[in-house]
């Protein structure tokens, strides 16, 4: 999150992506991988992210829902 809030969006995503090679399941990094395509206008693709990391992780919940009232 660090270069997400630097904004280096690139550099973020690359991040998350490596972390989801690694632990496809990761809730955390699914969901942030989707903020950031949701900031990039790939709302399809952010949209199926959150939805991902909710059901991985069910007590993300409340900010998943937030999430795609954002979408």
């Amino acid at each position: 999150t660090i270069l997400h809030d630097l904004g280096r969006i690139a550099e973020s995503s690359a991040a998350y992506e490596r972390a989801l090679s690694l632990d496809p399941g990761n809730a955390e990094a699914l969901n942030n991988l989707a903020v950031n395509r949701l900031r990039g206008g790939k709302f399809g693709h952010a949209l199926r992210g959150f939805l991902g990391a909710a059901g991985s992780d069910p007590t993300l919940g409340n900010l998943v829902r937030r999430n795609i009232g954002a979408v």
